[in-house]
């Protein structure tokens, strides 16, 4: 129980201290959806058009606002800091779980330092108790792992496979990807079963953990046809998106060995090192082939990003406290992990308080001030929505970037979004997506302009000279950004006549 109060303990500061922005998906797939449902206005992406994602992800949001509004709370900051706070939760019973599960494979003391690499993580600092998916699809990897039987616990253990069946096809209805890393355990545990019990029980086991996937699956239909009104299965539309016409390539795809190159070393930044060493250490475990399987599987991809692979943490947190227990030398030991903290915790510092500060604090200052009207000259999504403004009266655009679903693979190649037609020629498309009166299609030039510094010469070049804006605030937003077009400042002119 200590071990657990602890760790929301870390969590809650870890919520309460977030003040950047990371990526769009925190708010537009999670708290957006749950406020155009709840409150009535707000903006639903393409995804939920498509019935690309479940809704049983935004629904924790949803009973979270009613909440919120039942104490008279929603025109307050708890609107905001409600959904992190319960982020936070799931996080730190995520930690938990990997100090339990730890013990259970290892002992207490690969368990503590486990716990250790997995509070003291930057980037589970930075994307925990944010309000991803793939933070709740980590927090129930980190559960299941937690009561997993595994090869050298089945003994003990094997009777909770439909408890962790079920926490696997929850897990899955949020992110369908989730399945991923429980092909390779699901493959060794049938082996395992059917060398213990038999065919035949095996085969009486294995039905009923697919009487529970139909359940659930049933489950999750069911509750998006409540709320949308449509017979349809999410997981079935996102594998025909991602995989059938493969149109998660029009946000970016990267090379075979990114995850290897890029995404592991950022998983576990300081505690790289020892993470190497367990692989080397546990190379015969189910664990390390879990984490190769899933790792090889993701790299298959074309779209791949950093938080993708956020469910490896819970098995490499472990296999980092079996590392470090393992050292006899204590002093190495000592000063590895020194080191790891030296890199980890100004890492999470800067992620957490500066990196992508300006996008709240800009937020913040809609929020505020609640203007007529506002439009965001930047890349789709830039910034939160209105499960952030929470001002139904303010008139809000911004530059849409739907993919050219429909479209023949011919036209794919010469596809342009409106963000993309904003950034090839912006003089023309402020001449003529930009209008006075904001019909027949177009934006209505508006009372405040968003946009990033990067655009500071167009924007004086073809704007504030002849339609009268002038700079209002300007925010510090980053030193350093991987899309030129979010470089430098933010910064917000006001309509002066």
């Amino acid at each position: 129980m200590l071990v657990l109060l602890l760790c929301v303990a870390v969590r809650v500061i870890n919520a309460l201290t977030t003040k950047t922005f990371s990526q769009p998906d925190e708010y537009w797939q999670s708290l957006e959806p749950a406020h155009w449902y709840y409150y009535g206005y707000g903006y639903l992406t393409w995804e939920w058009k498509h019935h690309i994602r479940s809704w049983i992800h935004p629904s924790i949001f949803i009973l979270l606002y009613k909440c919120v509004d039942s104490l008279n709370l929603s025109e307050t900051r708890w609107l905001i800091l409600a959904p992190r706070l319960l982020q936070s939760v799931f996080a730190a019973c995520a930690d938990w779980a990997t100090f339990v599960f730890a013990k259970r494979l290892f002992g207490v003391r690969p368990a503590k330092f486990a716990l250790l690499a997995s509070l003291t993580n930057p980037f589970a600092w930075y994307t925990m108790t944010r309000t991803f998916s793939n933070s709740m699809e980590a927090s129930f990897a980190a559960f299941t792992c937690a009561i997993w039987p595994w090869p050298s616990q089945f003994d003990r253990s094997y009777r909770s496979i439909y408890l962790t069946v079920f926490l696997i096809l929850i897990a899955t209805c949020i992110r369908p990807t989730a399945i991923l890393l429980w092909i390779m355990p699901g493959l060794l545990f049938i082996a395992q079963a059917t060398t213990t019990f038999g065919i035949l029980q095996t085969t009486k086991v294995l039905v009923v953990c697919l009487v529970i996937a139909i359940a659930v699956i049933a489950s999750d239909a069911a509750l998006n046809y409540y709320i949308t009104k449509q017979l349809m299965l999410p997981i079935y539309q996102f594998y025909n998106f991602n995989v059938s016409d493969s149109l998660s390539v029009f946000y970016g795809a990267s090379p075979i060995h990114y995850y290897i190159s890029q995404g592991i070393p950022l998983l576990f930044m300081g505690y790289l090192p020892a993470f190497l060493y367990a692989l080397i250490i546990h190379r015969k475990s189910a664990l390390v082939w879990t984490l190769v399987f899933v790792t090889a599987t993701y790299s298959l991809i074309s779209h791949k990003e950093h938080r993708f692979i956020l469910s490896l943490l819970p098995i490499g947190n472990c296999l980092i406290g079996s590392a470090y227990a393992k050292l006899n030398n204590s002093s190495i030991r000592f000063w590895l992990i020194a080191v790891a903290l030296t890199v980890n915790l100004p890492a999470a510092y800067f992620f957490n308080m500066v990196h992508q500060r300006g996008v709240i604090d800009v937020s913040d200052l809609v929020r505020e001030i609640k203007p007529e009207s506002v439009g965001f000259l930047m890349p789709c999504h830039s910034t939160p929505w209105q499960s952030y403004f929470h001002s139904p009266h303010t008139d809000a655009w911004f530059l849409t970037c739907e993919p050219p679903i429909g479209y023949s693979l011919e036209d794919r190649s010469t596809y342009r979004d409106e963000a993309d037609k904003f950034y090839d020629n912006t003089e023309l498309f402020v001449k003529t997506q930009i209008t006075k009166s904001g019909t027949n299609g177009t934006h209505a030039w508006p009372e405040y302009l968003v946009f990033f510094e990067q655009m500071l010469p167009l924007m004086q070049q073809y704007c504030n000279t002849t339609l009268h804006y002038e700079e209002h605030r300007r925010f510090f937003n980053t030193y350093f950004h991987d899309d030129h077009r979010r470089s430098g400042d933010i910064i917000v002119w006001r309509h002066t006549i």
